[in-house]
């Protein structure tokens, strides 16, 4: 009787560590999100100059001059790149 009250209390403790692990992970700090954003859009910013470097080069131009030129034709409104010029002239 002792060891079925014991293996109760086990299986309620193992219910709320999981309840709060799960309630942890279901909302992640701000500075995760933040974190995670700036190092996708770093390896974002070195893939494109990885991949529009070969075209500045034959071009030559500066990468960033290709990404404006690519993001000008495009149909979605971008309107500025980073450190660059406006890309849609209104």
């Amino acid at each position: 009787m002792a060891s079925s009250s014991l293996n109760e209390l086990k299986k309620e403790m193992l219910t709320a560590q999981v309840g709060a692990f799960c309630q942890q992970m279901g909302s992640p700090q701000p500075e995760l999100i933040a974190t995670l954003k700036t190092a996708a859009g770093q390896q974002f910013t070195a893939d494109v100059a990885k991949s529009l470097g070969p075209l500045a080069i034959l071009g030559g131009e500066s990468v960033s001059d290709v990404l404006v030129r690519l993001l000008k034709s495009l149909p979605f409104g971008v309107t500025t790149v980073a450190g660059a010029a406006d890309v849609r002239e209104s």
